[in-house]
């Protein structure tokens, strides 16, 4: 499969195969990459700062600004302190290249994310898969493997799975890491800024304690700029300040922490785009059900659509291209084998260019 090349336009339009097509794709589930305001921090701190930090954090590429862009971060989070790291790839190794050693058993859901795989894989500890999503399964298989000095991990995403947004049952999961002298980790990528009614993720989601909860998260996704965090305790933070991913890497660019903090700050004044991008979520979601999809119905913005029959993918395609909307069809990691469209609709999009989508898809479900 070639993978596509395509370029923005603007906030909700792509220029692909020289032609021009509605968008909804991607991540940027709020197109803060596009904001005046953001774009005007990164192009100011580029003139001040440069491009490059100079050195890793731990020698000479610290700066007041990435103190300054965790301090807000743990703010916008409530904890105490954070950590940034280049990608949310590397937090994830970070994280667990820190901590593994206070856990003697590792439970992950079994469509978990590569960084997570890449990361334990990388430590050899004792794993242990779940059934994605299915508290059930990870229950019994706790009450098997857990005796009185187990230490256990539990590892889930903020956002299930890649092809329809499930959202976990992460206060299931607290409490069995409660019963079981444990610790979650929720890697939150998909989930701040989206999920909750100020966008603090899946705990916020669920109105849960953070007590025995780890929370990693992006600032590539819904806050639009780039990098990977980790927020929590004083203690969990300094842990994971002295590892080999946080010593050896290059410090974060200057101009993104000002375009991040720009950012955090635009979104926490501005909680009812969260709020507003859940409820269309879910009311097209719902439209979608009542002409024939089974879309599960939740609060996150993405929607899979998949067909083992390749002729019927074919077809939907088609439809989409004829009526100028970039089809979505992708091949990633735990998603179908055959590949699945994934529609993602963001606060930019207006509610004529839903209709267009749905308009759409109404189409193709009426031919098959």
């Amino acid at each position: 499969m070639t993978t596509p090349i395509l370029r923005p336009i603007d906030k909700t339009n792509v220029f692909w195969n020289n032609q021009k097509f509605l968008f909804f794709g991607g991540y940027d589930y709020h197109r803060l990459s596009w904001h005046k305001e953001v774009i005007e921090a990164l192009n100011d701190s580029n003139n001040i700062y440069g491009i490059n930090s100079g050195g890793s954090r731990s020698t000479t590429g610290n700066h007041p600004l990435h103190i300054e862009l965790e301090n807000k971060l743990s703010d916008f989070f409530n904890t105490e302190s954070a950590v940034l790291l280049p990608t949310g790839y590397l937090a994830n190794i970070a994280l667990l290249q820190s901590i593994h050693t206070e856990y003697d058993m590792i439970f992950i859901d079994d469509n978990i994310h590569s960084s997570i795989l890449d990361a334990i894989n990388m430590l050899k500890p004792i794993i242990i898969k779940f059934d994605s999503l299915l508290i059930n399964d990870l229950q019994t298989k706790m009450e098997t493997h857990c005796t009185s000095n187990i230490h256990p991990l539990i590892i889930t995403e903020g956002i299930g799975t890649p092809i329809n947004g499930n959202i976990p049952p992460l206060g299931d999961y607290l409490k069995l890491a409660e019963i079981f002298n444990g610790t979650v980790i929720s890697d939150d990528a998909h989930s701040v800024g989206i999920l909750g009614k100020t966008g603090k993720g899946t705990w916020e989601h669920f109105n849960l304690s953070k007590k025995n909860l780890i929370q990693v998260g992006t600032l590539s996704k819904a806050f639009g700029v780039y990098g990977g965090f980790i927020v929590g305790d004083k203690k969990l933070i300094s842990k994971i300040k002295q590892s080999n991913v946080y010593i050896g890497s290059s410090a974060y660019p200057l101009p993104l922490c000002r375009a991040s903090i720009k950012s955090l700050q635009i979104l926490k004044n501005n909680p009812q785009k969260i709020v507003d991008l859940q409820k269309r979520s879910i009311s097209f979601k719902l439209r979608l059900n009542k002409i024939g999809f089974k879309i599960n119905v939740s609060p996150t913005p993405i929607i899979g659509i998949a067909f083992k029959n390749q002729n019927i993918n074919h077809k939907l395609k088609n439809i989409l291209i004829e009526n100028k909307l970039y089809p979505p069809f992708i091949k990633y990691q735990n998603g179908p084998q055959n590949g699945f469209f994934r529609f993602t609709l963001s606060s930019e999009h207006s509610d004529e260019q839903l209709e267009e989508l749905f308009v759409s898809l109404k189409k193709f479900i009426d031919l098959i």
